[in-house]
């Protein structure tokens, strides 16, 4: 989801540094990027740590007030994104959002998407896994969820965390750019790379087509 469907990692980086700063901790935006699209305790306490503080939960539950409250200005979702995620629905293929985002964060996020509900077959969030990626369980949630084998999976992930985890899974993986460059998707394992969700219409229409 973020970074994939929405421009949010900027603004929980942001959300990040200012919550921290109210707990004396001078934290910078780029110190998150190496935990992108890890749990919350890995993104936040990690970043903690490096500058001397120590992450606990009220820290974390104050990161996530300032981030949904200034959400509707600093989250925008990417160009075509749900335009996409719309048009392969209608193709006739079960979509599902699998995120390691709390259900509170990702439900700002389907929001700011502007993804219609109707055209997500499943929500998984980072609530109803135990283990977290790289861990392949939440898109073999997913997978189940929707009634498929996960061969039978395609994910679009940018985070190296994602990419792994999509692997492990055994699925398909197109990597996004938005994060990390292609180079690096491709020695995370990513099978393709692309600039975003609409790349992958004219390879699930050759799919159809028998290609």
């Amino acid at each position: 989801m973020d970074g994939v469907l929405v421009d949010s990692e900027p603004a929980m980086a942001r959300s990040a540094v200012e919550g921290m700063a109210e707990y004396g901790i001078t934290a910078l935006p780029e110190d998150f990027t190496p935990y992108l699209g890890t749990d919350e305790k890995t993104y936040f306490g990690c970043v903690a740590e490096l500058h001397g503080g120590t992450y606990s939960d009220a820290l974390g539950r104050r990161i996530y007030d300032i981030y949904c409250e200034t959400a509707p200005s600093r989250v925008v979702p990417f160009a075509g994104a749900a335009e996409a995620v719309i048009r392969i629905h209608k193709m006739g293929y079960r979509t599902a959002i699998a995120s390691s985002a709390t259900k509170r964060k990702l439900e700002v996020n389907i929001t700011a998407s502007r993804i219609p509900r109707e055209a997500l077959g499943c929500i998984v969030s980072g609530s109803d896994v135990v283990k977290r990626k790289p861990d392949p369980e939440i898109f073999l949630t997913a997978a189940a969820r929707l009634g498929l084998s996960p061969e039978a999976c395609i994910v679009a992930e940018d985070a190296l965390s994602g990419v792994k985890a999509a692997k492990a899974a055994g699925m398909i993986c197109f990597g996004i750019t938005t994060t990390f460059s292609a180079e690096t998707l491709l020695e995370a394992g990513a099978d393709c790379t692309a600039a975003g969700v609409a790349a992958l219409i004219p390879y699930l229409e050759a799919q159809k087509n028998g290609g």
